[in-house]
């Protein structure tokens, strides 16, 4: 159906598409729109009628609320199925990848709601498991549900986590004038494929779990490679109760390890744009972040 709107639609979804979530259109009519992808491919229930199979798109709905119910292929006793609001000139998104059971499916349902300040941008997310770490743009937003009031429209990095789960991370565009509302599901990890990550030297944190694969939560930072004098970099605490060490200066790079507060991890002698490399394990170095204003870490020398 997207091959019959109007070419000025074609050129606002296209960047958004990219990004991984579609929402804005400029809708002549107050009709809704609903755009399903699903992993295997799957059958299409709206309000218990059957309307086709995924991927599906329409753009010509009754605002308001639907029940959409999704029913894949090849997979016997696993579907979902959920209550939605539809808004008038905005299109909903859902993204579905079903597993071998419910818990061990994920996917994401992205909306918007429109705001009285036009200029304004604002962003929800809710998460299955509930309590789900988020960080947006790289900064701890805590524990899902998260709302943020004040956002800047425009392109932002998500993350999802939480232990013994699939991380989920993405990119997705705030429209101005609108709240983005996001519902992720992380797929449970089953039991059999975790393995433990933890080094028999140090205290589980409550943020990782023993048996989460390390997907799920990474190696902790080794005690073999604390710091016995400076120069080093001191993990401090913040919202989420550890510091990602990545494989490159970003937060877009590999995660290779977590780093809890109180860790005294050796300076590597190299800082880019924020960020310390510092020695993870014996032989194995890493980049942490040192925040906006210093809120992770801090060089100590």
């Amino acid at each position: 159906m997207l091959s019959r709107l109007k070419p000025l639609f074609l050129l606002l979804l296209l960047p958004l598409i990219l990004t991984g979530c579609s929402l804005s259109l400029p809708f002549t009519t107050k009709k809704a729109a609903l755009q399903i992808t699903a992993n295997p491919q799957s059958t299409v229930f709206i309000d218990g009628q059957h309307v086709g199979q995924t991927p599906y798109d329409t753009n010509d709905l009754k605002a308001g609320e639907i029940t959409v119910k999704l029913v894949p292929e090849g997979q016997s006793g696993v579907s979902w199925e959920s209550k939605l609001t539809l808004t008038p000139k905005v299109v909903t998104v859902i993204n579905r990848r079903f597993g071998p059971t419910t818990d061990q499916s994920s996917g994401e349902v992205f909306t918007l709601e429109p705001l009285t300040k036009k200029a304004a941008a604002a962003l929800v997310l809710m998460s299955t498991p509930d309590s789900s770490i988020v960080t947006v743009d790289g900064e701890p937003q805590g524990f899902a549900p998260v709302s943020l009031d004040a956002i800047t429209a425009g392109e932002h990095a998500i993350a999802v986590s939480s232990p013994g789960f699939t991380d989920n991370s993405f990119k997705t565009n705030v429209p101005a004038g609108y709240k983005l509302i996001a519902n992720i599901q992380l797929a449970r990890i089953p039991s059999q494929e975790a393995t433990p990550t933890l080094e028999t030297t140090l205290t589980p944190s409550p943020a990782a779990s023993p048996s989460a694969s390390p997907s799920a939560a990474p190696a902790v930072a080794s005690a073999s490679a604390s710091a016995k004098a400076p120069p080093y970099v001191e993990i401090l605490a913040n919202p989420i109760g550890f510091l990602r060490v990545r494989e490159q200066p970003s937060t877009g790079a590999t995660e290779l390890a977590r780093a809890y507060p109180g860790q005294k991890l050796p300076y590597q002698n190299e800082e880019n744009n924020g960020w310390y490399k510092i020695e993870y394990a014996t032989g194995s170095t890493g980049w942490v972040s040192r925040g906006a204003s210093g809120e992770y870490a801090k060089l100590v020398q």
